[in-house]
């Protein structure tokens, strides 16, 4: 049977039940469950003593360690981070900026160069430019050629001309030399999962489809019922009452 990592699950629970406080001191007057953005200002004196309200609970504990973490070895400022925290669990900033946010960015770049560069030295400085998903990925990455001329109109062709897109897009990838990596194996470990997100993406338009066509067999006689009905009836004599 499967596990599953508690502990960030926990910190996520406090995370959001700090962020609801912090929520909650906006407009309580109108006792109408409606609460307004975070105020920076002040934000991890409020969190010090909500976690001394909480002491003990793993979720809190695993915060005010983050916390820490991001101050001491990162250099980022606790208000910031604490802020853009409760602000992204509240949904303050979807669907701008369209990237990942300021601080989870150096997050996520710490443990990239922990995990890629090791002991070595870095060289250089790099961004980490997080999408929402891989649709949106592809999207810009698009978009990014596009706009740098290195893909023109008609490169790829459309839906209707190909049943397997990723076949285009692996010929083009491959135009595209890296020093020191080879984009075969990356193209071809992803070249399955394209074609198998293809096979299925047709077999769930095919299903809809018969559903589709019993419904419009169905709803034909009775949308025709309705629109003939108030017109017979709009043309209809009246009935002479008897005398």
């Amino acid at each position: 049977m499967p596990g599953v990592s508690t502990l960030p699950r926990w910190a996520f629970l406090s995370l959001g039940d700090f962020a609801m406080h912090e929520a909650q001191r906006s407009y309580s007057y109108l006792n109408s469950g409606f609460g307004g953005l975070p105020e920076r200002e002040g934000i991890v004196q409020r969190f010090e003593a909500y976690a001394n309200l909480h002491r003990g609970t793993d979720g809190v504990n695993f915060l005010c360690t983050a916390i820490s973490y991001v101050k001491d070895q990162l250099g980022l400022s606790r208000d910031a981070f604490l802020y853009e925290m409760v602000g992204a669990f509240l949904g303050c900033n979807y669907p701008t900026p369209p990237r990942m946010l300021a601080h989870t960015e150096e997050i996520v770049k710490a443990y990239l160069t922990q995990e890629m560069f090791g002991t070595q030295p870095r060289a250089g400085e790099f961004s980490v430019f997080a999408t929402e998903g891989g649709t949106a990925a592809m999207a810009y990455i698009f978009q990014s050629l596009r706009a740098n001329g290195l893909v023109k109109p008609g490169d790829l062709k459309s839906k209707a001309e190909t049943n397997n897109p990723f076949a285009d897009v692996g010929r083009m990838i491959r135009q595209f030399k890296v020093p020191g990596l080879d984009m075969a194996p990356i193209i071809e470990s992803r070249r399955k999962d394209m074609e198998a997100l293809v096979e299925a993406n047709n077999a769930t338009h095919d299903a809809m489809q018969a559903p589709a066509r019993k419904q419009t067999e169905i709803l034909s006689p009775v949308c025709a019922f309705v629109y003939i009905l108030p017109n017979t009836l709009a043309s209809a004599q009246p009935v002479s009452k008897p005398t």
